[in-house]
């Protein structure tokens, strides 16, 4: 079998393109090489062609799905290579493409993410260092814990509103909930996130959607509202000099650390007001969410 840059076959080197954008999610030519570099030991430069050659025919064997964007961000729906020039293509595998850019960050700890198409280019998940500060004026930020992962969900302010699902991954014998079911009941600009923790509720019935679900409809505020979940939604306000504060500490532990001495401290600074269950409560940003005691979110 012939070898070519950093004498990698070209079955190994599709093999690991697409174990990058299953982890990863979409991703554009230069995060594909990085990754490349990083996973092989391939010059990405050397080897653009034979890279772009590649991803060719993943499109082509409609393994994976590409995307066009014009210089000023926004998708081309019907690409032609004579006329748009100078655009960015993102790669994603096929039946990935709810999944936004970085999803493969929850799906290493068994989680899945799944976003309405037309939100999907305006939707990031980042990790680690790449968390640690607080959101431009132009993004909103959902932070939270996940393994020794501390995420951050990065959504744009001109796409609101946004609609956030919270459920816990399904068990092989709980009923099957289609993203499409989930769409028809909170609408097509929908974020689902599933997680792998067992105290939070699952996707059971279409009046058991999950744990609970927050809106985004304008700057600053939200809704939560709980689905009669077993263990319970809560809610408390937060300073944002704190809330900066505490990002900058979790990016660098890797855990929101909002249990035991950070739940007594934060008690005293605000209560934490508990949902009636199917009840809904409008709040504020910065706040934090516990979904169940065992999972929390930081929404600023």
């Amino acid at each position: 079998m012939s070898k070519s840059p950093g004498g990698i076959s070209k079955d190994k080197r599709k093999r690991t393109l697409l174990e990058i954008l299953e982890r990863w999610g979409k991703l554009n030519f230069d995060q594909l090489s990085k990754h490349m570099e990083s996973a092989t030991g391939i010059d990405a430069s050397a080897a653009k062609r034979t890279l772009y050659r590649d991803l060719e025919e993943l499109v082509n064997e409609g393994v994976l799905h590409e995307s066009r964007f014009a210089p000023d961000g926004s998708e081309i729906e019907a690409y032609d290579s004579d006329l748009h020039k100078n655009t960015v293509c993102h790669w994603f595998v096929t039946h990935l493409d709810h999944s936004p850019i970085g999803s493969g960050i929850i799906q290493k700890h068994g989680g899945q993410l799944l976003v309405s198409s037309r939100l999907k280019n305006c939707i990031r998940v980042q990790s680690g260092s790449e968390a640690k500060n607080e959101p431009t004026k132009d993004k909103l930020g959902l932070f939270f814990s996940l393994g020794n992962d501390f995420i951050f969900l990065d959504l744009e302010k001109e796409n609101i509103p946004y609609t956030i699902v919270f459920s816990r991954v399904p068990n092989p014998h709980d009923p099957k909930i289609s993203f499409s079911m989930l769409e028809e009941e909170f609408g097509k600009r929908l974020i689902s996130l599933e997680l792998p923790i067992p105290s939070i509720s699952a996707l059971k019935s279409p009046n058991r959607l999950g744990h609970c679900h927050l809106v985004i409809e304008k700057l600053e505020t939200f809704v939560i509202t709980d689905h009669h979940s077993t263990n319970g939604t809560q809610l408390a306000k937060i300073a944002r000099t704190e809330a900066i504060e505490r990002i900058k500490r979790t990016s660098i532990s890797g855990y929101l650390t909002l249990t035991s001495t950070a739940f007594q401290a934060l008690e005293k600074q605000a209560p934490w007001q508990k949902l009636e269950a199917g009840k809904s409560q409008e709040s504020s940003m910065p706040a934090l969410i516990a979904v169940s005691k065992s999972f929390h979110v930081l929404i600023l």
